[in-house]
């Protein structure tokens, strides 16, 4: 039963919704021209309603005060963005309040994660741009298919309470029409297995604009219930053990020890720690399927981290340095 929990990744911290921070973005590398450009000015997302199927480009500028991404999920047919908002978003978040109250068995029931509806796991996650600062923009490709999508952000607000639930939940139709564009090419390649963890194929040797590939060799066996990603996070004070614990707990969505029926330390909760820059990054695909994600490199420490319990410990998380 409680892997009714492991279903869903939402939120994203209160914000002043007339925000006026400059935007930076990576050049693009990619050669996926057909650009989607996804805006949030605060708990929102200014998305266009429709776009053609194929190779798709998305820059997500994050025009608020507070790290954001969102993730692409591809809806069960007949069921649109009011079937996540009344049937989805409810149950998953009275659950998760249940198990800040530590009280696990409601938490289970039929008015936490119990009551998610069954469609919910025939969903698929389709990708979509990673975990980014304030005032910078997110660059992922992805291909994809006719249907109709949900996005959303699923950081939590400092008390517990997601974004998509305060308005960071949008719908994008995909038409049968396609964009005619080619897949992109990569400098950089990433390989992200659930045994062997993620692996930089090739060197990064200089700084500047990368584009990375990102092939999912599987998928959790609990498919989107715990499926992994990857996420670009800069040390700014450089490698040190306190930080990477820090980036460790707070990356972790969920914040339950199966194991002792305890709670652990609760992440995705605004504001992101300090000395900690993310750059972005590929959210969950399908195991067979490859995203890209461009961002801009300067000389300093880096890591590659998906957003579970203990990325680290799971050997989920890689660390590179750039000259």
């Amino acid at each position: 039963m409680w892997l009714f929990c492991l279903s869903l990744l939402f939120g994203c911290e209160k914000e002043n919704l007339n925000s006026e921070i400059p935007i930076s973005s990576a050049d693009l590398n990619v050669n996926a021209t057909n650009m989607v450009t996804v805006t949030s000015t605060g708990l929102n997302f200014d998305a266009p309603d429709e776009i053609p199927s194929g190779w798709t480009t998305f820059r997500y500028m994050n025009k608020t005060p507070g790290v954001h991404f969102f993730v692409l999920e591809k809806l069960p047919e007949g069921k649109t963005v009011d079937s996540t908002i009344n049937q989805v978003l409810p149950p998953f978040q009275a659950g998760m309040d249940f198990y800040r109250q530590g009280d696990f068995a409601q938490a289970f029931g039929e008015d936490g994660f119990g009551g998610l509806p069954g469609w919910f796991f025939n969903v698929e996650f389709s990708g979509g741009p990673g975990l980014i600062d304030p005032g910078k923009t997110a660059i992922a490709t992805v291909d994809l298919e006719a249907g109709t999508y949900v996005i959303e952000c699923y950081v939590k607000s400092p008390d517990g309470k997601f974004h998509s639930l305060r308005g960071m939940v949008d719908q994008i139709i995909v038409t049968e029409e396609s964009n005619g564009k080619r897949e992109p090419k990569a400098d950089v390649s990433l390989v992200i297995n659930s045994a062997n963890g993620i692996r930089i194929e090739n060197e990064i040797r200089r700084p500047g604009n990368h584009t990375f590939s990102v092939f999912f060799e599987d998928q959790s066996a609990y498919g989107n219930l715990l499926g992994h990603d990857v996420h670009l996070v800069k040390f700014e004070k450089g490698f040190n053990e306190e930080d990477r614990a820090i980036l460790n707990d707070w990356i972790n969505w969920l914040f339950v020890d199966f194991a002792n029926n305890s709670l652990i330390a609760e992440g995705l909760v605004a504001p992101a720690p300090e000395n900690l820059s993310f750059l972005g990054g590929m959210q969950e695909l399908p195991a067979g399927k490859t995203g890209y994600f461009s961002a801009v490199l300067t000389p300093g420490d880096y890591a590659l981290i998906s957003e579970i319990v203990d990325s680290m410990g799971r050997n989920l998380y890689t660390v590179f340095s750039v000259k």
